[in-house]
């Protein structure tokens, strides 16, 4: 998969751009403050018909406008070419979704069709935030993979929400239909997440033993709240599990007023050379955990979609060294690859034989030169 084309009408500080882009490696070069940030927003707001910085849709309207309109060209193997369009309007604080020029009943049915990864410094709390950002990072990550995944997601959280509802209302009548639901759709993700992050672990301990040269071994383990889950259990026996675990805390649940145990409070731990990452691990390496991380997603997504990911990365060697710059360059291939940087010194001269270069100034994009074959 690739992106052919993407138009900008006042989103963020794009008044009025269109660009046509390569399948390879583009590089947009260009100091703070001028939108390189903001050209990957807009690709990753078409992915997902939402932001990665904010939550707010009228945040991306430019100021001096009351909508914008996102249209992103596309390509897959499996679709050919097709378009996504967004359009917001912040007086009547109204989005629409468009596929194909189809307007979409919903704006989630966008989420899926242009398959990205994206690393942004603040994923960086992946490895050491709380785990609520660790569900994010998985539950976005499989909506993209997993095909059934969001149907279940949704399902269990709107279950989640009548029976906090319930529960803060203290009366518990009929709280057992809840329970039954939440434990059907609790144990289908809790699964699937389980089996994702086997195969994530696998690809991850190799990616970062790669790019340590085999000093160091990363692992990955998922941690449900329920505590006795295995991999080797079925959606049966989880639910099972969480039924008995719904049932043991009913008492505490109604006290709180909420729901304390399920794949909503589960946690995803990391693990350097058998210590916790988290705790033990420095800046460098809590960095290249994340990259290791997106690395082994992209692979994770075109093993189950047959299409390759566009990796998006804003700065994303600023605080690596020559050597660990080089041979995760070298693990750039297959993708489209959108880079962000303010200085192209961090990127080797040999790298940069095999880029499209570009200049966002004020946003303005402007490619610099097309293939460098010739540095």
């Amino acid at each position: 998969m690739y992106l052919k084309k993407i138009s900008l009408k006042n989103f963020r500080n794009f008044i009025d751009e269109e660009e046509e882009f390569e399948k390879g490696v583009n590089v947009f070069v260009g100091k703070n403050a001028q939108g390189k940030t903001n050209l990957l927003e807009s690709i990753y707001y078409c992915a997902f018909g939402r932001s990665f910085r904010t939550k707010q849709d009228r945040d991306l309207v430019n100021y001096n406008f009351s909508h914008y309109i996102v249209r992103a060209l596309a390509y897959s193997e499996e679709k050919g070419n097709f378009e996504v369009k967004l359009i917001y309007r912040k007086d009547r604080g109204i989005k629409e979704g468009y596929i194909n020029g189809v307007k979409c009943e919903n704006i989630s049915q966008i989420m899926g069709k242009i398959k990205i990864v994206i690393f942004y410094p603040d994923h960086l709390l992946i490895v050491k935030g709380p785990p609520a950002g660790r569900r994010r990072y998985l539950d976005g990550q499989m909506i993209l993979s997993v095909p059934s995944y969001y149907h279940y997601f949704r399902q269990y959280n709107n279950i989640l929400k009548n029976r906090n509802a319930l529960l803060s209302s203290k009366k518990n009548n009929g709280i057992w239909v809840w329970d039954e639901q939440l434990a059907l759709y609790g144990s289908k993700i809790m699964s699937r997440r389980i089996e994702v992050v086997e195969n994530l672990s696998k690809k991850v301990k190799e990616i970062y033993n790669n790019l340590t040269e085999g000093r160091w071994i990363l692992e990955m383990k998922y941690t449900p709240s329920l505590g006795d889950i295995t991999p080797a259990m079925g959606e049966g026996e989880i639910s099972k599990s969480f039924l008995k675990v719904l049932d043991k805390n009913r008492d505490r649940d109604e006290r709180l007023g909420f729901t304390t145990s399920g794949p909503h409070r589960d946690d995803i731990c990391f693990f350097l050379n058998g210590r916790s990452l988290k705790d033990f691990g420095s800046q460098g390496q809590h960095r290249l955990a994340v990259l290791a991380l997106k690395l082994a997603e992209a692979e994770f997504i075109k093993e189950n979609t047959g299409e390759s990911p566009i990796l998006l990365l804003d700065d994303v060697v600023s605080e690596l060294d020559f050597e660990k710059r080089q041979l995760f360059f070298k693990m750039l291939r297959d993708c489209q690859v959108f880079i962000t940087t303010a200085d192209l010194w961090t990127l080797e001269e040999n790298f940069l034989k095999k880029v499209y270069l570009w200049e966002i100034i004020g946003g303005k994009i402007k490619k610099i030169s097309g293939l460098r074959e010739d540095c």
